[in-house]
């Protein structure tokens, strides 16, 4: 079968995969994937090192398993990917938002920084440290993605659903890793329609036993009073005034 798209020599030159042809001395794509194969440790030191991983690799790349499952990688790491993620700063945009409803909004690297500061501090006043679990039912939108940062600068595993999912779906997902700390959306916006999600999100923390804190972040505008226990975000965040982002270095199978 004839390929769909070819790039052109000059456009394939300037990818990602060239530069770490040319860093690593590997001649095409086949000569690095056999390369991969037979000699996997300096593969990957070269993969941490061109990639640009924030962190110390330590000496050791892998200890040899049976098996690859049971091959222990960079066992003497410490990083934290927030490092890697939040390496920019500035006034240049982080992420471009666009919502159905024709929403819009335009987050700098510098802002991301701030709403990840602050959820941080939130995150560490209600005592969530590393292995504890965060999770969201929330909208696509950049508080998301504030949440992720930075439960992962803190050591924390976050997991996250879809907002349109029902409390059923959502408690097979949640229940089974005892959240101590749920963000969630008022609600979403779907096939030109307004769907708001509160009461689902009050019944769902009720279920989760493990759930402390349950932050409510306005994106359909639903102002209504919240039932107990559930916080709004704005007002718990308000709380913060925005620091650098602290991380916590973990082990590379953190």
């Amino acid at each position: 079968m004839e390929p769909l798209w070819t790039p052109s020599p000059e456009r394939a030159a300037e990818t990602r995969l060239a530069a770490f042809l040319k860093a690593t001395g590997r001649s095409s794509y086949a000569d690095l994937h056999a390369w991969s194969v037979a000699e996997p440790a300096p593969f990957w030191a070269a993969a941490w090192d061109v990639c640009g991983v924030v962190g110390e690799p330590g000496d050791v790349v892998m200890v040899p398993g049976e098996s690859i499952p049971e091959t222990v990688w960079f066992p003497d790491a410490r990083l934290n990917v927030v490092d890697t993620l939040l390496h920019r700063t500035g006034p240049e945009p982080a992420m471009l938002f666009r919502g159905e409803a024709g929403d819009h909004r335009d987050v700098s690297w510098d802002e991301l920084h701030r709403m990840v500061s602050r959820h941080q501090q939130l995150l560490a006043s209600v005592g969530v440290v590393a292995g504890d679990r965060v999770a969201a039912i929330m909208a696509n939108t950049p508080d998301i993605y504030a949440v992720m940062l930075a439960a992962a600068s803190i050591g924390a595993v976050f997991t996250s659903v879809s907002p349109d999912f029902g409390v059923a779906a959502a408690l097979d997902r949640f229940g089974q890793i005892e959240p101590r700390v749920l963000f969630a959306s008022d609600g979403y916006h779907y096939g030109g329609k307004r769907f708001t999600v509160v009461d689902k999100v009050a019944e769902l923390t009720a279920a989760i036993p493990s759930v402390e804190h349950t932050f409510v972040a306005s994106y359909v505008g639903d102002e209504g009073a919240l039932p107990e226990p559930l916080q709004r975000s704005a007002d718990a965040l308000a709380a913060f005034e925005p620091a650098p982002v602290t991380t916590a270095p973990l082990p590379f199978d953190h």
